[in-house]
């Protein structure tokens, strides 16, 4: 069992911090930036989606902004929606550098 951690750092990098070690970088555009996790890297196994966002200026107090983790199920073989998520522990945290959730999911080697 292996350890994925995804966060967000500043206001434009986003990426998995436990394995691979990479992140992406958005430019400070506040567009969403989408990882793939997939079991064995492989298409037609189990996968989710994690998408990181920088919020901008906090929407209740205009304070800067801080970042949001989601997940999404994936598109079945045909493009169809229903692919399950896989059945990996996942826990929610705060990043150490305090305006990120951390996402930790415990995946199959």
């Amino acid at each position: 069992m292996k350890t994925l951690v995804f966060e967000g750092h500043s206001d434009d990098t986003f990426g998995e911090y436990g394995v691979t070690k990479d992140d992406y970088d958005c430019c400070a555009s506040g567009k969403p930036i989408v990882w793939q996790v997939w079991e064995s890297g492989h298409i037609d196994g189990e996968g989710l989606l994690i998408i990181g966002q920088y919020g901008g200026p906090n929407w209740l107090n205009g304070q800067p902004g801080c970042w949001m983790i989601g997940i999404q199920q994936m598109e079945d073989s045909d493009g169809y929606e229903g692919r399950r998520l896989p059945p990996w522990p996942m826990r929610w945290t705060t990043a150490d550098n305090g305006y990120s959730p951390r996402l930790e999911i415990d995946v199959p080697n």
